[in-house]
């Protein structure tokens, strides 16, 4: 039997060592997608894409973020196998090959696609009535982070080939738990809202100050990024210690700490 899922300031307590953790062990891992995030946002706006149509921006914004994910990957599942497993991940290497690293990607990319489609789908609603529109994102918003909530520890399974990893497993696995789990993901994440509105509420204010110091926004918004994908990483793990019976296998262990070349 897996230990019962902790209350939640333990929860996040646990989130922020597992964090200073990870980074510390992984840093070459952590600083080469700290550099994937600089790129890909200095791209976009070297290409005006913030400029163009809204269409464009958001095609274009789900294209980079599809790539960005590929090439995220092994950070993401080094992170989950050092949690897990206790491996440290010497080398990033992308190897699309592996059925982890598929199934871990297709699922992110399903999630953003999903999180994506209110963005989507409204400018296509405007025959209809602000209110409709409003409540068809609304429940759109609701399906995809209820899926999330419930799917979360599903992502750290396909990262070390649990036997039990299946959305089905996973489902089963967090019934009943979807609040504790949304409260641990909240109250973790909330001391890192506050600078990111602030920074961004200074840019969005002086469009002057924004294209000339362009490219520290872009690096200081990718080293939050690289911060906060690390702590929704480490969250994930131990959920998946905690209450994944079925989604690691019956009578199955989950592995051996090792290194990992």
């Amino acid at each position: 039997m897996t230990a019962a899922l902790p209350p939640v300031t333990e929860a996040v307590a646990e989130a922020y060592r597992d964090l200073f953790h990870s980074i510390r062990a992984l840093w070459k891992l952590a600083a080469i997608g700290f550099l994937i995030l600089v790129v890909n946002g200095v791209i976009q706006h070297v290409l005006g894409l913030d400029d163009g149509s809204e269409r464009v921006r958001l095609l274009a914004g789900f294209l980079f973020g599809a790539v960005q994910q590929f090439l995220l990957m092994p950070y993401y599942l080094a992170v989950h196998r050092l949690i897990v497993l206790g491996q440290v991940t010497q080398s990033y290497r992308i190897v699309p090959g592996e059925l982890g690293f598929q199934r871990f990607y297709w699922l992110s990319l399903a999630f953003d696609l999903l999180f994506f489609l209110p963005t989507v789908l409204t400018p296509l609603l405007s025959f209809a009535r602000v209110r409709y529109q409003l409540a068809f994102s609304a429940i759109v918003l609701v399906i995809a982070i209820h899926l999330f909530l419930r799917l979360i520890i599903v992502f750290p399974a396909f990262a070390v080939d649990a036997p039990g990893a299946s959305l089905k497993n996973a489902y089963a696995d967090t019934k009943g738990r979807a609040w504790r789990i949304l409260a641990i993901l909240l109250l973790a994440h909330v001391p890192f809202m506050l600078p990111l509105l602030a920074l961004t509420a200074v840019f969005v204010r002086d469009e002057a100050a924004a294209r000339s110091w362009a490219l520290y926004g872009e690096i200081a918004v990718s080293a939050f990024g690289i911060v906060l994908v690390t702590l929704l990483v480490v969250i994930a793990s131990r959920l998946y210690l905690s209450l994944g019976d079925r989604t690691k296998g019956a009578g199955q262990a989950v592995g051996a700490p090792g290194d990992a070349q």
